[in-house]
């Protein structure tokens, strides 16, 4: 690479500019060096959206993929697409990244902070809570019902006291922290009063 190399395709504020200095004209050595990727923004008047940009610095080097800058705005929604093959001409929406930070697999419309429409395969799920672990479940005025009120307690609601129903958790989902530690939602609780029955 010559002293002097950069690129820059441009009409107004759109268009390539890639390895130059902050004025986007040099490549003078030891300055910070920065380089973007744009497309037009909806509206002319505004600047363009930053699909790719980097910056190198004496100690950091950057790539940020959909981030705003002084010459760029920020997009509002990252999508990243596959297909089957290379002849297919649209490709299937994988992952996205909303303008709330939501990341979604296998959906386009996140509603949490990681939203998976498929089965995660996993060698490990580790999940932080602030709730105490049930050993509250072994003091003396713990109120453990006796294996008769559970029973006539299933005979006629069809499940666990305090677990949610199927149909519940159907309608609701499932929240593993709580299911595993809340006294409200106590399946831990209730293995661990099983011996106490």
């Amino acid at each position: 690479m010559t002293a002097n190399c950069s690129l820059s395709i441009q009409d107004g504020n759109n268009g390539l500019m890639v390895g130059a200095d902050n004025a986007l004209s040099t490549l003078t050595d030891a300055t910070s060096k920065g380089g973007r990727i744009v497309f037009p923004h909806y509206n002319n008047a505004d600047l363009p959206i930053g699909m790719l940009m980097g910056t190198c610095s004496a100690t950091v080097s950057e790539l940020c993929i959909g981030g705003g800058s002084g010459l760029s705005n920020a997009t509002t929604m990252l999508s990243f697409y596959t297909a089957a093959n290379n002849s297919t001409a649209v490709g299937t929406s994988r992952m996205t990244i909303d303008k709330n930070g939501n990341v979604g697999i296998g959906t386009v419309n996140p509603d949490q902070r990681l939203t998976v429409n498929g089965t995660i395969h996993s060698s490990e799920v580790k999940v932080d809570i602030n709730i105490p672990v049930p050993d509250y479940v072994f003091s003396s005025v713990y109120p453990l019902k006796s294996l008769a009120e559970v029973k006539k307690y299933v005979d006629r609601y069809h499940h666990l006291p305090e677990i949610p129903s199927a149909e519940q958790i159907g309608k609701d989902g499932l929240d593993q922290g709580a299911m595993q530690m809340n006294s409200k939602v106590p399946l831990l609780p209730w293995l661990r009063g099983l011996p106490l029955r």
